[in-house]
């Protein structure tokens, strides 16, 4: 067999001298092999460990050796572990039966080690490549949703959350607010700074943002230096303490740039609100419309502004300097 690096493989075996022999052979090849001897002990082992393999000889013990096999790939869920089966029986029916169930390979006993190491070698090298297509395709998805330079989510994702928000509104009367932010006079800090100073100070914005959210809330940059908060369950009425919470954070904020370290830049910021269910809003795009009717409003009133748009009124919601 050819060497992969120490897996960690379990023998399932009421057989002891047939575990300890197979544990022993995987030992010897630089794996960490373990001989279960019962269902009981597999079960309360994968609660806390997952292997990288499982060779599963069938011993009669309860139910079937596939039903016990199916009740451990549920414990261990959505991770890749290929099972081995072992088994005396040769039908089609067996054979069959086995990898219908979800394993990944079957030998007859009495069986040659040279096969089964050939096997073993196969089963890790698919899982290899699963897992490492797994993450690839984990890594693709988080840059799909994910701003480049903030690590916020983005637009797109953003849109997509305020409709899915809006379709639990419609179809289980679940609120929502929704929160357009935008940074205060921001050309003029790129103009008078520079663009990496301007990138530090969105970057800072956006970890200050992310740092006191709920884990059920949405942050993501809607653009440029607009950002967006989409708040599930959180109607109108109770909205206030979350914005004055933000508006304080952000106020607190000093921007020192790096090639300045001499120079403390502070930001005001401006915050439009809509929130579901109102009376003016019938769709996703109604929920954005208001909100950035409330950011215009905040902005016309010089910035540093809180505005709430409740049904077309605006309401501006102070906090103390």
């Amino acid at each position: 067999m050819l060497m992969q690096r120490s897996r960690t493989i379990w023998i399932i075996s009421g057989d002891s001298f047939e575990g300890m022999e197979l544990a022993n052979h995987f030992k010897s090849l630089g794996h960490i092999a373990t001989h279960i001897y019962t269902q009981r002990e597999a079960f309360t082992l994968a609660r806390r460990e997952v292997p990288d393999l499982i060779i599963l000889t069938p011993n009669g013990e309860g139910k079937s050796s596939i039903d016990f096999m199916r009740k451990l790939k549920r414990i261990f869920e959505n991770r890749e572990v290929p099972f081995i089966f072992l088994c005396e029986a040769d039908t089609p029916e067996a054979i069959a039966n086995a990898l219908n169930a979800g394993a990944f390979d079957y030998m007859r006993k009495p069986f040659s080690y040279i096969e089964l190491d050939a096997r073993v070698q196969s089963a890790l090298t698919k899982k290899d490549i699963y897992q490492d297509l797994q993450e690839k395709n984990e890594r693709l998805q988080k840059l799909s949703v994910t701003d480049s330079l903030t690590g916020l989510y983005n637009h797109r994702y953003l849109i997509e959350q305020i409709e899915r928000s809006f379709n639990l509104l419609t179809r289980f009367n679940r609120p929502f607010s929704f929160i357009m932010l935008d940074i205060d006079h921001f050309k003029q800090i790129n103009d008078r700074y520079g663009h990496i100073t301007g990138d530090q100070v969105l970057i800072v914005l956006s970890n200050t943002l992310v740092s006191g959210r709920r884990n059920t809330d949405i942050v993501g940059r809607y653009g440029g230096e607009e950002f967006g908060l989409l708040l599930p369950e959180i109607p109108a009425d109770k909205v206030e303490k979350i914005v004055k919470r933000i508006m304080r954070d952000i106020r607190s904020l000093t921007f020192t740039p790096r090639n300045k370290p001499s120079l403390n830049i502070h930001v005001s910021v401006s915050l439009g609100i809509a929130s579901c269910p109102d009376v003016k809003i019938s769709d996703p795009e109604d929920v954005i419309h208001m909100a950035d009717q409330a950011l215009y409003k905040a902005k016309e009133l010089g910035g540093n502004t809180i505005i709430q748009n409740r049904s077309g009124l605006f309401t501006e919601i102070k906090v103390p300097l």
